[in-house]
C-alpha cells in the first residue's frame, strides 16, 4: 500500500518536475524575446477566454472520481464533452455580438477563441479519468507535453513576429492541442468499452446526481475567476498594457511553486481520499503540512528580501518593475501552497455549498479591497495590496472550516501555526541582521548554505516519518 502511494506520488511529482523545470528554464529566455506590452495582451486574451474555459463542463470534471462504478464515470465523461461544444457555441455568439467591445484591438484573435475555450474542460475531465483509474504516468506525460510544446512554439514564433504576442497565442492553442490529443487517444483506445455504454438516460442520471457542481461549483469558479482576473481587467480599462504585463507574469511566476505540489499530489490524495476518507489518512495530510511548510518558508522569507535583484539578474532590466507585484502576490501564493493540494478533500465531504459560501464572502471583500485601492486611493497597487491581505486570511480560515469538517485534531493545526512563525522569525532575524553585520553577498550565500543543509538533513528525517503514516492505510478498488 505504502508502495503504491509513493509510487503514484513519484510519477505525479516526477512528471510535475520535468513541467515545472521547463518553465523556470523557459522563463528568462521569454521575457528577453518578449516585452511587457506583448505578454500583457497575451495575459489579457487567456483572462477573458477563462471566463468561458473554466467553466465549460459547468465543473463536472471534478466528479469524475467520485462514483463506485466506471460507467457512471464514464457517462461523466461523456456529459462532459458535450457541456463543452453547447459552451463554446454559447461564447461564439457572445463573441460575435460584443467581441469589439471585450477586446478592442485584440479582435484579431477571435477566430482562435473557441480551441481555447473547448479543450480545457475535456482536457481536465480526461486528466480526472486517469486520476480515477490511477494512470498517473499518462497524467504526467500528457502534462509534460503540454508545458514543452507550449514553450517550444512560444521560443519559436517570436522570429516570425518580433515583440508581438502572436507566438505567445499560438502557443498556448498548440500546447493545448497536441495535449489533449495524447491522453484523448490513450483514454479512448483503452476504454473502447467502456465509453461505449455511454447513454442518454445515464448522463441525465449523472447530471442530477451531481448537480452541486454546477449549482455551487460553477458559481465559485466564476467568482474565483473574477477575483484571480480582475486586475488585469482594471488595467485593461486604463489602458495600461505594459503593467498588466507585470503583474501576469509575476502572478504565473509565483504560482509556479504551488502549481507544482498541487499538481504532484492533489490526483493522488484525491483518489486515495475518496476511497478510504478523510479522517483515515489525516496523520498522513498533517505531516504532509509540515513538509512543505518547513521546505517553502526560507524560500518565502528570501524572496521578499531579493526580489528586485532576482529579477534584474534572470529576466532582464524590462521587467525589474515586476518584482514589486511578485513581492505582493508571494504572500497569497505561500497560503495556497498548503492547501490548494486539499481543495478537493471539501468534495469528499460533500461540502461544496459551504465552498461557495467561503469563496462568494471573501472574494467579494477582495474585489472591494482591489476597486477601494483602484478608484478611492486612486492607486491600483494599494488595491492589490489590499486584496492579497484578504486573500491570506481567506486561505488561513479555509483551512481551520477544513479542519473542523474532516474532524481532525485542531493541535496539529495550532503546532504547524506555532512551528510556521518561529521559522519565519528565525529566517528573517537571519538575513536582515546578517546583511547588516557582514558583506551582503556573503549573508545571502551563508543564508542559502544554512538552508540547503537543513534540507538535506531534516526534510529527509520528515519525508521518512511521511512515509511511514501510510503504510497501513485501506485500499478498495472502483468497480
Amino acid at each position: 500500500m505504502s508502495n503504491n502511494i509513493f509510487k503514484n506520488l513519484l510519477i505525479v511529482g516526477g512528471g510535475g518536475a520535468i513541467a515545472q523545470l521547463f518553465n523556470v528554464l523557459s522563463t528568462p529566455l521569454i521575457t528577453r524575446l518578449y516585452s511587457p506590452s506583448s505578454y500583457g495582451e497575451w495575459a489579457y486574451i487567456i483572462a477573458m477566454v477563462a471566463l468561458f474555459s473554466d467553466v465549460s463542463v459547468l465543473r463536472y470534471e471534478l466528479a469524475v472520481v467520485l462514483p463506485k462504478t466506471n460507467i457512471a464515470a464514464a457517462n461523466i465523461v461523456g456529459l462532459s464533452v458535450i457541456l463543452a461544444i453547447v459552451s463554446t457555441s454559447m461564447m461564439c455568439i457572445v463573441m460575435v455580438l460584443w467581441g469589439d467591445l471585450l477586446f478592442g484591438e485584440l479582435v484579431q484573435w477571435l477566430w482562435l477563441l473557441p480551441p481555447l475555450v473547448i479543450m480545457p474542460g475535456i482536457y481536465q475531465t480526461l486528466l480526472s479519468w486517469c486520476t480515477r483509474t490511477k494512470d498517473f504516468f499518462v497524467l504526467s506525460v500528457a502534462g509534460i507535453l503540454l508545458v514543452l510544446v507550449t514553450i517550444i512554439v512560444q521560443l519559436g514564433g517570436v522570429w516570425y513576429s518580433t515583440q508581438s504576442s502572436m507566438g505567445l497565442i499560438w502557443g498556448t492553442l498548440i500546447g493545448q492541442l497536441v495535449a489533449l490529443g495524447f491522453i484523448g487517444i490513450i483514454v479512448v483506445c483503452k476504454n473502447k468499452s467502456l465509453f461505449s455504454e455511454i447513454s442518454l438516460k445515464g448522463m441525465q442520471s449523472v447530471f442530477v446526481q451531481f448537480k452541486n457542481y454546477p449549482l455551487y461549483m460553477v458559481p465559485y469558479t466564476l467568482i474565483s475567476v473574477f477575483k484571480n482576473r480582475t486586475v488585469i481587467y482594471i488595467l485593461n480599462y486604463a489602458g495600461d498594457i505594459v503593467n498588466i504585463g507585470y503583474y501576469a507574469f509575476s502572478d504565473r511566476l509565483i504560482r509556479l511553486p504551488g502549481n507544482f505540489i498541487s499538481g504532484a499530489i492533489r490526483p493522488v490524495f484525491f483518489q486515495q481520499a475518496s476511497v478510504s476518507g478523510l479522517k483515515a489518512i489525516e496523520a498522513l495530510l498533517v505531516r504532509a503540512l509540515f513538509l512543505i511548510n518547513r521546505f517553502s518558508t526560507p524560500l518565502l522569507v528570501f524572496f521578499i528580501f531579493e526580489a528586485s535583484d532576482i529579477f534584474l539578474l534572470i529576466f532582464g532590466k524590462d521587467w525589474q518593475a515586476a518584482s514589486f507585484y511578485a513581492i505582493v502576490l508571494s504572500f497569497p501564493a505561500y497560503f495556497s501552497i498548503h492547501i490548494n493540494w486539499l481543495d478537493r478533500g471539501m468534495d469528499v465531504l460533500g461540502c461544496q455549498k459551504l465552498v461557495f459560501q467561503l469563496e462568494m464572502t471573501f472574494s467579494v471583500l477582495s474585489l472591494l479591497g482591489l476597486v477601494f485601492g483602484a478608484f478611492f486611493l486612486e492607486n491600483i497597487d494599494y488595491g492589490i495590496m489590499l486584496q492579497a491581505g484578504i486573500l491570506c486570511f481567506y486561505q488561513g480560515f479555509w483551512l481551520i472550516c477544513f479542519f473542523k469538517n474532516a474532524r481532525f485534531d485542531f493541535r496539529k493545526l495550532l503546532n504547524l501555526c506555532l512551528s510556521c512563525s518561529v521559522l519565519v522569525v528565525t529566517c528573517t532575524c537571519f538575513l536582515f541582521f546578517g546583511k547588516r553585520m557582514l558583506p551582503i553577498m556573503w549573508a545571502e550565500g551563508i543564508y542559502l548554505m544554512v538552508y540547503a543543509y537543513a534540507c538535506l538533513r531534516i526534510l529527509p528525517n520528515d519525508w521518512g516519518k511521511l512515509k511511514s503514516e501510510v503504510t497501513n492505510l485501506p485500499l478498495d478498488d472502483y468497480k
